[in-house]
């Protein structure tokens, strides 16, 4: 398969698996702390509990504390290591794409943990299918821009290591050519030297 895209190449729909991963990721960020800057204020609050409209009781105030700080911690390493996944991709190394691989999988499971936790806890009405119904496409794509870094890591690497085979032919080709000529040399020194002597000995014969 050689785009990710039909009508896109590889580096393209990698372009656009950051953008998507960088806004995504930001929103996440942002909610987490608004989220939590709440919790902070409230803290002093007699309530321990606070309403859902996913979860029937309610969410404890220690657990929604801890959910919002995790995905908060997730999220600010994918934004991180987004900076290393463009200069990776601008640079062409692969190994810059591990950071970013490595955290959005993490943060996409950890997402997909969260959904089921709550899924499980869920009273099922229209607006829970309404939210999990986006929720599952979010986590579709991103499924999907991993898929798509993963493809052009692959590439990058397969570039790079045809790249060094064929520096390495190029020099076994050199080596080569100046082995023959050095024996092209060689020859043409015992040719010299044989006329040479053959020109001593027929002076030497006039003589």
């Amino acid at each position: 398969m050689s785009a990710s895209f039909y009508c896109l190449s590889v580096r393209t729909g990698a372009y656009l698996s950051i953008a998507w991963s960088v806004v995504y990721t930001t929103f996440q960020v942002a909610y987490a702390a608004i989220q939590m800057d709440k919790l902070g204020n409230n803290s002093n609050e007699s309530a321990s509990t606070y309403p859902s409209v996913l979860i029937p009781g309610g969410w404890d105030g220690d657990v929604l504390h801890h959910v919002h700080l995790l995905l908060l911690a997730v999220y600010l390493t994918v934004l991180i290591s987004c900076l290393a996944l463009i200069l990776g991709i601008l640079t062409n190394n692969p190994i810059l794409f591990l950071p970013w691989l490595g955290t959005t999988v993490l943060a996409t499971g950890v997402e997909a943990g969260l959904d089921g936790w709550i899924l499980y806890r869920a009273s099922f009405t229209p607006v829970t299918a309404f939210i999990f119904t986006f929720e599952f496409f979010f986590l579709l794509l991103q499924v999907y821009t991993v898929y798509c870094t993963v493809h052009l890591y692959t590439q990058t690497g397969l570039a790079g290591q045809g790249g060094d085979r064929e520096l390495q032919f190029i020099k076994l080709q050199n080596v080569a050519r100046n082995e023959k000529l050095e024996k092209s040399d060689v020859k043409l020194g015992k040719i010299v030297r044989k006329s040479s002597l053959s020109r001593i000995v027929e002076e030497g014969s006039f003589q």
